[in-house]
C-alpha cells in the first residue's frame, strides 16, 4: 500500500512540474513584447493598406482582401466603409507614416483572445506641418487559423 502510494505522489509531483512549466512557456510567449510586436506588425499593414487606398488609388477589393489577413469581420465591415466614404468624398487627409506602441495593460490575455489597452503614438504629416499624436486604444486580438486578427480597435481619448 506504502508503494502504490509513494508511486502517485511522485506522479501528481511529475504532472505537476510538467504542468507549471507549460504554464511558464505559455506565459512567456504572451507577453507584452509579443503582443506590442504582433499589434504594430497588423497596424503598419493595415496603415499602408489604408495609405495606399488613399494617396495611390488601390482598388476596395484589393484592400478587402489584404485587410481580409489582418482584420476580423467586424472592422474589416467598418473599414471598407470608411474607405469607401473616402473615395465618394474625396478631402485632405493627413498622411500617418508611423506609429509606437508605448504601454500595454492587459484585460484579457489566453491561448485564443488578447485585449488590452494601449497608447498608440502616430506620425502624421499635414500639407503645413509633420505632428506625433497620441491616442489610447481598446484592441483585441482573436487567434484564427494559428495567427492573430485585429478584432477590435476602438480609440478611447
Amino acid at each position: 500500500m506504502k508503494k502504490i502510494l509513494t508511486i502517485m505522489v511522485v506522479l501528481m509531483i511529475i504532472i505537476l512540474f510538467f504542468g507549471v512549466g507549460q504554464a511558464q512557456i505559455y506565459n512567456n510567449m504572451i507577453n507584452e513584447d509579443f503582443v506590442i510586436r504582433t499589434t504594430r506588425t497588423i497596424l503598419v499593414s493595415r496603415m499602408d493598406i489604408i495609405n495606399s487606398c488613399i494617396y495611390e488609388g488601390l482598388d476596395l477589393d484589393i484592400a478587402k482582401q489584404k485587410l481580409k489577413r489582418i482584420e476580423g469581420d467586424v472592422l474589416l465591415k467598418d473599414d471598407l466603409e470608411y474607405l469607401t466614404y473616402l473615395k465618394e468624398n474625396p478631402t485632405d487627409f493627413e498622411y500617418v507614416y508611423d506609429l509606437r506602441i508605448l504601454n500595454v495593460s492587459f484585460v484579457d490575455n489566453n491561448l485564443e483572445k488578447i485585449s488590452f489597452i494601449t497608447e498608440i503614438e502616430w506620425d502624421i504629416k499635414s500639407y503645413e506641418n509633420e505632428l506625433t499624436e497620441v491616442v489610447k486604444y481598446e484592441i483585441e486580438l482573436l487567434k484564427v487559423d494559428n495567427k492573430f486578427l485585429l478584432t477590435k480597435f476602438k480609440p478611447l481619448s
